[in-house]
Parts: structure tokens; sequence; C-alpha cells
């Protein structure tokens, strides 16, 4: 496997001929179904279809991650629901963190502690995505915040680690929290784009790295904009990047290209450049759709 391999392909299908067991960690943001336009894919579905998606999502997801491996799963609270299917389903509010957890944990999940991202800063306080307050007799709960679930597959350590507690061997202080504070971000147009300091701080918290130990391997099965990819390249590990539409698998390609040619060349990186941004030809093969390993390595 290279450093980077990237394919623009249905996720379920390279999820299903992957290796089984061959990925440390998944970092991702399936589909809310709030009607986003993702080009290819349809973000407007009757919920049982979008749960069955999910299931089937989390059920490669389970196979593809190793004993002790974690998936952190960027999903919202709750949605609220349109007019229209209130009428139908007769609530206003979909429990989508609560649901998804539910069924992490009857695949066989075990569960982590979840992370609440706010959206905001903490001197500011959070932005709200909506003026919505409904009415004096009532009143709507504006949402600031989305959920990032954390599940472990067979085991609770990870590869790699020594087991030592303390701070100076879990440095994470602020990470620790169950709050983080991060304002929301646009890249190149996507609807749905979220920092590249969230993936950066899961992958460092729930992978380690060992001199002489096999790189850990970081997967968003959805990578829209790209940024688990700089996250991973950032922080030397390997990454699998899967992304249907076109137009987002081009701009994340170039942006996760553009990352890796900022790196100081360091051996212990694992990234050794050869080629120009400008072509995007690097020893990772920015020059095709799948980015796959150079000739000759493993």
């Amino acid at each position: 496997m290279g450093n980077v391999t990237l394919y623009n392909e249905d996720a379920f299908d390279v999820m299903a001929r992957l290796p089984e067991s061959s990925v440390d960690l998944i970092v991702t943001s399936p589909r809310y179904n709030v009607g986003m336009d993702y080009g290819e894919i349809s973000d407007d579905t009757d919920w049982p279809t979008y749960y069955a998606e999910m299931e089937r999502f989390l059920t490669l997801s389970y196979r593809l991650l190793c004993d002790g491996g974690v998936i952190a799963i960027n999903v919202p609270k709750e949605v609220r629901l349109r007019r229209d299917s209130i009428e139908q389903i007769g609530r206003r509010v979909e429990k989508i963190a609560v649901r998804v957890e539910l069924m992490c944990e009857r695949l066989g999940f075990l569960p982590r502690e979840a992370i609440i991202w706010v959206k905001g800063k903490e001197d500011t306080g959070p932005i709200a995505t909506t003026y919505a307050m409904g009415s004096d007799n009532n009143i709507y709960v504006r949402p600031t915040c989305e959920m990032i679930l954390l599940h472990s597959k067979g085991r609770y350590y990870y590869d790699n680690g020594t087991g030592r507690r303390g701070t100076k061997d879990v440095p994470f202080l602020d990470e620790t929290k169950d709050v983080w504070w991060n304002v929301p971000t646009r890249v190149n147009g996507h609807p749905a784009a979220f920092p590249v300091e969230i993936p950066e701080r899961l992958i460092r918290m729930f992978t380690c790295m060992k001199d002489g130990a096999r790189i850990p391997v970081v997967m968003d099965c959805f990578m829209g904009s790209g940024s688990t990819g700089v996250a991973a390249v950032r922080t030397g590990r390997r990454f699998i990047g899967c992304e249907i539409n076109r137009r987002f698998f081009e701009d994340a390609r170039r942006r996760i290209a553009g990352s890796a040619l900022q790196l100081p060349l360091r051996s212990n990186t694992g990234f050794h450049l050869t080629g120009e941004l400008a072509g995007l030809q690097t020893e990772f093969g920015f020059g095709g759709d799948s980015l796959e390993p150079p000739a000759g390595e493993p």
C-alpha cells in the first residue's frame, strides 16, 4: 500500500474489496439526509433507506478495521424535519446520533466516549446554523453542535502504544475533554467540509507511531474536501480516501498533494516527494483516478 491512495469511486465498492482488518482508524462524515447538494448521490431519501445505507457502511467499516481499530463518525446530534416529513411520520426531530450509536453496538462495536463539536470559538460563543426559533408556544432549539461518535473493534487499546499513563505519554489535556470548539469551514465550495484540526486531533489520539513498526492506516470513506487526508499527511500516517463526486475528488486530490509537498523532508514522515505539484505527479501517483502505490512498493 502506498502512503496515499485515493479512489474516485463509490465508497461501498472500494470498502468491499480492500483487505479485511487493514485499517487502523476511520474518520469520516456520512451524509446527513438534509438535502445537501453532493452531485452524484442523493441527500434526500426516506429514513429507512438512510439507515439501511448507514448500516451497510458500518458493517463494511467493521470488516476493514483491525482489532483495536477505531471509527470516528461525524453526524448531527439530530435534525429538524421538514413540514411534509412531520406530517408523514408524526414527529419533528430525527435523532440520528442516538440511532447510529445503537446501530454500532448492535453490529459489535465497543462504545467509546463521544465528542461534542461546538461550531464557534469559546470566547465568542457557538454559531447557530439557523435563525428559526419557532413561536411563543412552540420554541425550536437551534443547533450549534455536531457529534463525533467513537467506537472500537474488538478491544479498546490500539497497536504501537506502550500503555503508560500521565501527561508526558498522554499529552492531550484539552483534546480529551468531550467538548471541542472549532469554527466550521468551507473548502472549494464543498457544502459540508470540516476543519483539518478535527481529524488531526483524532489521528493523534487514536493511532500510535512507533519506530520500526507498521505505519497506521487512516481512511475517510466519504472524503469530500480532503480534510482527513491532509491531516493524515501532516501526521505521517498512510491514507485511503474515497469520493464519488468527480469535482470534489479532484479538489481533494490537489489539496492533499499540496499538503504533502509542504512537508519538510524528514525520514520519519514516510513521505518521499519526487515530482512537481503543478503536474500533480509525485511518488503518490497523483496522475490518475485512483492513487495506487508506486511500482515495486509493498
